[in-house]
């Protein structure tokens, strides 16, 4: 994963507005070992990330099952 990390762009150029950095944070969950639906892959995911994110920018995280789930709520709304 830290590849991805480092092939992301360090920064992108606006014209006359700015330069803005770019920096990546990823959070990972994998099947089956994480979930056995996407709902559950990506609740996961974004826990993960959050925790990246605490520790962090520019980083990932693959979740673990000890993450506090209630005080990391998933971003994406449910199906």
């Amino acid at each position: 994963m830290a590849h991805v990390l480092h092939a992301a762009p360090s920064g992108i150029d606006l014209g006359n507005i700015a330069n803005r950095t770019t920096r990546l944070t990823e959070g990972v969950s994998v099947y089956p070992d994480h979930g056995l639906n996407e709902h559950v892959l990506l609740d996961n995911a974004d826990r993960a990330m959050y925790r990246a994110k605490k520790s962090g920018r520019n980083q990932y995280q693959v979740f673990k099952a000890d993450i506090d789930h209630t005080s990391i709520k998933p971003s994406h709304p449910k199906c």
